[in-house]
């Protein structure tokens, strides 16, 4: 149920934001730090390199792909929904078909699939996702192999949510909004009427109390949904 929405709850629905943001990303900050202390992988395009190098054309090329499929994927607000996949979950018959069939059989959420970008974290999750969706994105990462499943706040699993952090924030930085939605979630009715449009960050909860705004509420990252416009007012 969603609860009254006055006009002047507005500046407490940003702190309450701010403080969800901090609850979600300073624990695993702190985890990460312990099981690995050098800085977390990222995707992002390289320092300048002169045009005749094959590195610096594979760099600007990717940087080029991505602005390309956000174009074709977004919504007209500029909205994406985006989910990431690699090898474990990428062979047919596993969870990635199941993802895209609940898009397909859900209220009101067949449509949704034309704004739905999979970003495939290796080689083989990006060639299963080119045969059987339309918008697919390579997330090159070096030094880093995500093929394979990774225990829930391993070392592994930290820097794959780093890496995913990273990329998300390389979204908004291109001026695209977007629904965040682990694989592994089936979108049986299209959430998009319950976002608050006032308000630039919403995420799950694994244990909801009843008030969107309580801070009791303990956050799940797996979905979420961050609104630039709030942000720009």
């Amino acid at each position: 149920m969603r609860p009254p929405s006055p006009r002047s709850a507005i500046p407490g629905r940003c702190l309450s934001s701010l403080l969800l943001i901090a609850a979600v990303i300073l624990p695993c900050a702190v985890l990460y730090r312990a099981a690995a202390p050098t800085s977390p992988p990222s995707w992002r395009p390289g320092p300048a390199i002169p045009d005749t190098s094959p590195i610096a054309t594979q760099l600007e090329s990717e940087d080029v792909r991505l602005e390309k499929v956000l174009e074709e994927a977004a919504m007209e607000n500029k909205t994406v929904i985006l989910t990431t996949l690699n090898a474990a979950w990428a062979t047919p018959g596993s969870i990635i078909d199941l993802f895209i069939e609940s898009f397909q059989i859900g209220v009101g959420t067949r449509k949704l699939l034309d704004h739905l970008v999979i970003i495939a974290l290796d080689k083989a999750a990006y060639v299963r996702c080119l045969s059987i969706h339309a918008h697919c994105f390579p997330l090159i990462t070096e030094g880093a192999d995500f093929s394979d499943e990774k225990l829930f706040m391993s070392a592994g699993y930290l820097s794959m949510m780093w890496t995913r952090i990273e990329f998300l924030r390389l979204v908004l930085e291109k001026g695209y909004n977007f629904i965040f939605s682990d694989v592994d979630i089936l979108w049986f009715r299209n959430p998009l009427p319950q976002f608050y449009p006032e308000v630039d960050f919403q995420i799950a909860c694994d244990h909801f109390m009843g008030d969107a705004f309580d801070l009791q509420n303990i956050p799940n990252g797996g979905f979420n949904y961050v609104n630039l416009a709030p942000l720009g007012s």
